[in-house]
């Protein structure tokens, strides 16, 4: 198995400046903080002339007479289109010839399985623990509705304990009204305060604007 010549003198070229990204990487070629951390990733790792050489070893290794010796389990993952593939089949060939190995094919254009969504984490996992974790089924997008008093620290001082009590009974019993009104869920509160999770950012906001008209009423 021979390295082809356009990877090295990619290497050659592209090495350091996040750009080799589109060989090895490429379903995140089009994330710029992506390709910068890429790059980065590359300069922190070794010179161009390093990682010249070691794919040049790399390609020259030969583990076709040990394979029969590897007597653990064993997962081999190849994505479909992986375009960094010299040989497309050698994964398969190695998992055909270990006695205990499993072969995974995933879809996919990537060399190295470094996002979560190409599916190769959960085979990993699975291969290791014997189980995948759940998955997460329904997502929702959701809005945060938090109300705060203005100068409350000054208005209890003026009213004192027992009148800023029942101030604050009458500002919660008109706040828990208006949830009501607007399918609000209360998560918590605040001491003078609530924090309200909502589906929607549009029931978020109706909600607010009622919540400051209804306390106006008893002077807040």
């Amino acid at each position: 198995m021979r390295f082809a010549t356009t990877p090295i003198f990619a290497f050659t070229k592209e090495y350091d400046t996040g750009n080799l990204i589109e060989y090895f990487v490429p379903s995140a070629a089009g994330d710029p903080s992506f390709v910068e951390w890429w790059g980065r990733f590359e300069r922190l790792s070794m010179s161009p002339g390093s990682a010249i050489d070691a794919i040049r070893v790399n390609c020259e290794i030969d583990v076709r007479d040990i394979l029969p010796s590897v007597r653990v389990p064993t997962l081999v993952i190849r994505h479909i289109g992986d375009v960094a593939a010299m040989v497309p089949e050698a994964q398969q060939y190695m998992a055909d010839r270990m006695p205990d190995a499993r072969f995974v094919e995933l879809p996919g254009t990537d060399h190295f399985a470094w996002r979560e969504e190409d599916g190769a984490t959960e085979e990993v996992q699975e291969f290791l623990t014997g189980e995948r974790s759940a998955i997460e089924t329904e997502r929702v997008p959701a809005a945060i509705l938090l109300t705060d008093i203005v100068r409350s620290t000054d208005r209890a001082a003026e009213l004192g304990d027992r009148q800023w009590n029942e101030l604050l009974d009458r500002h919660y019993n008109m706040i828990n009204h208006t949830l009501d009104q607007f399918r609000g869920r209360l998560v918590d509160t605040t001491g003078d305060g609530v924090i309200v999770a909502f589906d929607g950012p549009a029931r978020a906001i109706l909600c607010a604007t009622a919540i400051t008209d209804s306390v106006r009423e008893i002077g807040l």
